[in-house]
């Protein structure tokens, strides 16, 4: 069996809304904490007892649903790339980035290095890369228009 047919046949076990969550909590957690969460666990266990899927534990899922929840697309590794995760305050970007592209930054390539997964590159979705990028080119001009500004116009 592979990822394409798993991903198929589980969407349509839990239905389109719970695929997303499950996928999106794989996403912002499971990979960072290197296992799921007790509900996707158990979603998993009643998928794997009315399905002929063995061996269906983190290790296998996480490969198997590397994909982004918003876009469809497959993750991509970048081996480079250093963690965004500790964005700060609540801001236009980061609602932006929840709603437009929530996987630019979605866990560590090599997992089981608890302090290292910062340091090691991550998986991405390309589409939510191109989004950010895009939001970013749009929302930058006022911003640097207002940088321009004399002091004391308002």
């Amino acid at each position: 069996m592979g990822a394409s047919e798993f991903r198929d046949s589980f969407a349509t076990f839990v239905g389109p809304d719970r695929y997303r969550q499950f996928v999106r909590a794989l996403n912002r957690e499971g990979r960072w904490r290197g296992r799921l969460l007790f509900w996707q666990e158990e979603l998993l266990a009643r998928f794997a007892a009315s399905a002929p899927y063995p061996n269906v534990g983190f290790e296998r899922v996480e490969v198997w649903l590397r994909v982004c929840e918003l876009h469809g697309a497959e993750l991509a590794a970048d081996p480079e790339a250093m963690s965004q995760r500790c964005r700060g305050a609540v801001t236009d970007f980061t609602r932006a980035g929840a709603e437009r592209f929530p996987n630019t930054d979605c866990g560590p390539v090599v997992m089981g290095h608890r302090f290292d997964n910062f340091r090691r590159g991550l998986w991405y979705c390309p589409a939510c890369r191109v989004a950010e990028a895009d939001w970013l080119a749009r929302h930058a001009e006022p911003r640097a228009a207002a940088d321009r500004r004399p002091i004391g116009d308002s």
